[in-house]
């Protein structure tokens, strides 16, 4: 949860550079673009992220549920 927290307000930092060489630069300058690139690619992580996060939480529930079977009904 922290590392997604210190995403986030690396995400909103990015966007504010972006933004900013975008004013000072123009929306097609070369630093605005490395910007713009830059706040993809945290931003692709944090998604990636989640969904990791979304994928351990099922395997989490499936073996919860596995457990409890198996506490009802325990091998002879």
């Amino acid at each position: 949860m922290f590392y997604r927290k210190k995403l986030l307000m690396e995400i909103q930092a990015k966007r504010e550079i972006m933004i900013q060489s975008v004013q000072n630069h123009g929306i097609s300058s070369e630093i605005a673009i490395r910007h713009s690139q830059e706040l993809d690619k945290l931003i692709l992580e944090y998604q990636y992220n989640l969904q990791r996060q979304k994928e351990r939480r099922i395997e989490i529930r499936l073996l919860f549920k596995q457990l409890i079977l198996n506490l009802k009904n325990p091998a002879v």
